[in-house]
């Protein structure tokens, strides 16, 4: 809480998204501080942020020395998410057309019948 009251006092406290990438670098230095709330305080700074924080987050990383890392986890990430589009299973080959019963030629107009039957019950 103290180291935050200070920074308040110094004038070092998030502006009003006028120095966008000022501040994104600050608040991605706040996230890594030794304080607990600064930290949280800036995490959730670079989350309101938004995209606008990545490139000071990526240069932070660089001058830790973990950007590489960082990137590695990205690309094992993305492979254990499967395409959308990608097809889950093989297409049937392709064989002769399965074998459809025929009708009788009179069905169709038995089936009519009774649905109209069916239909006349209701409405009586």
């Amino acid at each position: 809480m103290r180291a935050a009251g200070w920074l308040l006092l110094l004038g070092l406290a998030p502006q009003d998204s006028g120095a966008g990438e000022g501040e994104a670098r600050r608040a991605a230095r706040w996230a890594l501080d030794a304080d607990a709330e600064l930290r949280a305080i800036g995490r959730r700074r670079l989350v309101d942020l938004g995209r606008a924080a990545v490139p000071a987050i990526e240069e932070l990383l660089r001058e830790k020395g973990v950007l590489d890392l960082v990137e590695a986890l990205r690309e094992i990430e993305r492979r254990g998410v499967p395409d959308p589009y990608a097809f889950t299973r093989e297409a049937p080959e392709p064989g002769p057309p399965k074998e459809v019963p025929r009708l009788e030629k009179d069905a169709v107009d038995r089936y009519v019948h009774a649905k109209y039957l069916e239909a006349a019950a209701y409405s009586l």
